[in-house]
């Protein structure tokens, strides 16, 4: 709390500099992360991030490592919202826009494509629980994890993952009366080269 006070005196002195509020962002996503684990409301301070990260990129232009760091935030703050029975879809909503402008910047952020599978993943939790067709955001999920693997085919997260995304679109495809096998068999290749290649972590 002191370093974000001192954040917020660098910025009334020098107002036009976008670093102060970037490293305010960083502070209040840390702080929101920490009260997160105690049980406590984090999304004041993710929503104060958010707002430092927004100005920061006014300041200093869209980078890819700010636009990325805010759409990071915005899951965070989906998943708080989910967690408190809330609609979280605006919120990852607002993350894939950021990630689609972090991936503009810089195409070869692995790291924002796999998150905004994530965000695209939970979406489609989202709409599945709710009974509407998540279909396309689980496949919107799965493109995004399939160009992770093509540049990353190590990264087992990306395999697990995918394999999660194929699964639920294999449940809904079933609920939906398409046939599901297809996405059942891909889900149980990807989980196990995940497995594979960290085993550790099965």
């Amino acid at each position: 709390r002191r370093a974000i006070a001192d954040f917020d005196a660098a910025r009334r002195l020098a107002p036009g500099h976008g670093d102060a509020a970037d490293r305010s962002g960083r502070c209040f996503d840390a702080l929101g992360k920490a009260e997160a684990s105690l049980g406590s409301d984090p999304r004041a301070s993710w929503q104060r991030a958010v707002a430092d990260f927004t100005e920061a990129c006014a300041r200093r232009g869209e980078s890819a490592d700010l636009v990325g760091r805010r759409g990071d935030v915005r899951v965070r703050l989906g998943q708080a919202e989910q967690a408190r029975n809330a609609d979280p879809r605006e919120f990852y909503r607002q993350a894939i826009a950021d990630y689609d402008a972090a991936l503009r910047a810089d195409p070869a952020l692995t790291s924002r494509q796999a998150n905004r599978g994530q965000a695209f993943w939970l979406i489609g939790k989202r709409e599945e629980a709710a009974g509407r067709d998540a279909r396309d955001s689980f496949r919107r999920a799965i493109a995004d994890y399939d160009e992770v693997l093509r540049r990353e085919p190590a990264n087992a997260m990306a395999w697990v993952n995918r394999g999660a995304a194929w699964a639920t679109l294999a449940r809904v495809q079933d609920a939906r009366g398409e046939d599901p096998r297809e996405s059942q068999r891909r889900a149980l290749a990807d989980l196990g080269e995940g497995i594979r290649l960290a085993p550790g972590d099965a």
